[in-house]
């Protein structure tokens, strides 16, 4: 899911929590929400039918790993294989992130980011790298 269908999955999780006679918490939601979020919505009420009608299993509210028992492995995506990038839930493909969001790092500025700009007033060579003296 996306992060702009976050609204859409808690409201559909308090109906499943209604329907099982649940009161939810706010940190159970986001517990919902942190590992089944790689899903999508039409997926999840695949599964949530399809263990309503469990027999034994379905009378209760499902636990995480139940749902996405449910859910093919074949349409499962593990949290490694997202892009790395903040809010992006696209499938990455180059060292941890999505084709734009890799193409749009710049090495320098990760480099700037991590340590500052506290060598930025070093000398430049020819090759832009700074000469000490």
């Amino acid at each position: 899911m996306r992060p702009s269908e976050k609204g859409i999955f808690f409201d559909f999780l308090h109906e499943i929590a209604d329907y099982y006679d649940k009161k939810l918490t706010a940190v159970t939601v986001e517990i919902y929400w942190d590992d089944l979020k790689y899903f999508t919505i039409p997926e999840l009420k695949t599964a949530f039918s399809e263990y309503r009608k469990l027999s034994g299993k379905g009378k209760y509210m499902p636990k995480i790993c139940e749902i996405i028992d449910l859910i093919p492995k074949s349409q499962q995506k593990k949290p490694e294989f997202i892009c790395k990038h903040a809010g992006c839930q696209q499938e990455s493909q180059v060292g941890g992130f999505c084709f734009p969001h890799y193409e749009n790092l710049r090495p320098m500025s990760i480099l700037e980011e991590k340590i500052g700009s506290k060598f930025s007033n070093l000398p430049k060579t020819s090759t832009g790298v700074g000469q000490i003296h």
